[in-house]
């Protein structure tokens, strides 16, 4: 091989590495980039947050805990926003009614 063809290659096998989610597997379950994620897929998690899956009625319960632990695991940016927003939400509600919606 040329230089330059092992220039090339290296170029096309980092764009790919960079195209894959950061983790592969978590709780045993396979991760995938947020774009291939199908829903009812429960075998996978996406890798980014998907609001469908926070307010979906026909979630698991147990792939909802995955999922929030891999957000958090990834610092997913969306999630912690939208994380902080329903502290505060939760927080105003006790203050103005003296009772919890749910325990934190």
């Amino acid at each position: 091989m040329r230089m330059e063809q092992i220039r090339r290659e290296a170029k096309r096998l980092k764009k790919k590495i960079n195209s894959q989610p950061r983790i592969w597997q978590f709780h045993g379950r396979r991760v995938v980039r947020a774009s291939e994620w199908k829903w009812g897929d429960w075998t996978k998690l996406p890798d980014r947050y998907c609001i469908l899956i926070v307010y979906g009625k026909s979630v698991p319960e147990d792939y909802l805990r995955d999922y929030a632990a891999l957000l958090e695991k990834l610092e997913d940016p969306t999630y912690g926003k939208r994380l902080d927003r329903t502290i505060d939400e939760h927080t105003r509600y006790m203050k103005e009614t003296g009772r919890k919606i749910w325990a934190l």
